[in-house]
């Protein structure tokens, strides 16, 4: 066996551009007490990791590693943009701030990790973001960071890219409760698909994802009115058609780092196939998709972006997110709908 390396050279490895994502398997392990939807969290493993001179318990060398790894990832794509703008500070910029379809820690490469290839991205994003933390007027890093861009940097700024709800609907609330679970109705085979999201819970959660987008747009009015600031527009994306995967039993061939977010609390309902799984969540993303559309539509300001039938079904590396090829393919959409609306790339 290969001899341990300290968490410091393992921080060196994540921070080097050149490792391979294969070179850094071996160093950590899924947390599935930790794990969220659209945040796959990650601790130390023991067998590869020195990990004696942290003098911690499993629960602080889980939040550790979580925190180890999101920060280095920020860090990394901050430092990449850095060196960008140095190298032509009249660059055309977005701003991205979302979820893990935005930033997915190490081993996928996402949306902005494949338009970054094409246009110069300034990201703020976390894997495992909800609307509520996000859009939290108290403290909102994306208007905070929009002004600094915009009025402190004087960076040509010309977009927002903004990826959420994802966690608001399949995650969980603050008592670790699936959403999804209460959105559901038991599976009865007499009873169309659509019946079985026809609940309160359903409806509650599309009116606050509503509010919360109409809320979003909102904010960024009143800091830079659109008269003054026409071209900054804010891209809105939904959601594709993600697959379920462990029905009627625990998908075995999952990635280390997942969790059967949409399998297991439609099994809790007597879900028969994932098929019958994959039509549920195919109408709910639909819905997502109308409100998306429908506020954008009322806001000069806002753009949305549908991603709808871009991902193959094979090509999902999980009940959540697509695989390398998958999001590239969502990507090239994505980058194309920017070009029409006016937005320059590199």
């Amino acid at each position: 066996m290969s001899p341990k390396i300290t968490i410091g050279e393992l921080r060196s490895k994540l921070m080097n551009p050149e490792t391979h994502r294969s070179e850094i398997e071996k160093y950590l392990v899924a947390d599935p007490r930790r794990s969220r939807p659209f945040a796959p969290a990650l601790t130390f493993n023991p067998e590869t990791v020195d990990l004696g001179a942290m003098n911690a318990d499993e629960e602080t060398q889980g939040q550790l590693a979580f925190d180890f790894t999101n920060k280095i990832e920020r860090t990394n794509r901050k430092r990449s943009f850095q060196r960008a703008i140095n190298e032509n500070p009249a660059r055309p910029i977005l701003y991205a701030e979302g979820d893990s379809w935005f930033q997915f820690p190490f081993f996928i490469r996402e949306l902005i990790d494949n338009l970054g290839e094409e246009y110069l991205v300034y990201d703020t994003s976390r894997a495992g973001d909800t609307l509520k933390s996000m859009l939290d007027i108290s403290n909102a890093e994306y208007l905070d960071t929009l002004t600094e861009l915009i009025h402190v940097r004087e960076y040509n700024v010309q977009g927002f890219l903004f990826s959420g709800a994802g966690n608001d609907v399949v995650g969980a609330d603050e008592n670790n409760v699936s959403y999804l679970m209460g959105m559901v109705k038991d599976y009865d085979s007499n009873k169309p698909l659509e019946w079985h999201l026809d609940t309160e819970a359903t409806r509650e959660r599309l009116a606050f994802i509503e509010d919360s987008y109409r809320s979003l747009l909102q904010s960024v009015d009143s800091r830079f009115p659109f008269l003054a600031f026409p071209q900054l527009k804010v891209y809105i994306h939904g959601y594709d058609y993600v697959q379920v995967k462990s029905l009627p039993v625990k998908n075995p061939s999952k990635p280390f780092w997942a969790v059967n977010w949409t399998g297991d609390p439609l099994r809790a309902h007597f879900f028969p196939d994932n098929a019958t799984g994959s039509a549920l969540i195919r109408i709910l993303i639909d819905k997502l998709n109308v409100i998306t559309k429908k506020v954008c539509d009322e806001n000069p300001r806002g753009v949305y972006i549908d991603l709808r039938g871009t991902v193959l079904p094979t090509q999902w590396a999980d009940e959540l997110h697509a695989n390398d090829q998958g999001f590239k393919s969502a990507s090239r959409h994505f980058g194309a709908a920017l070009k029409a609306a006016g937005v320059t790339s590199a």
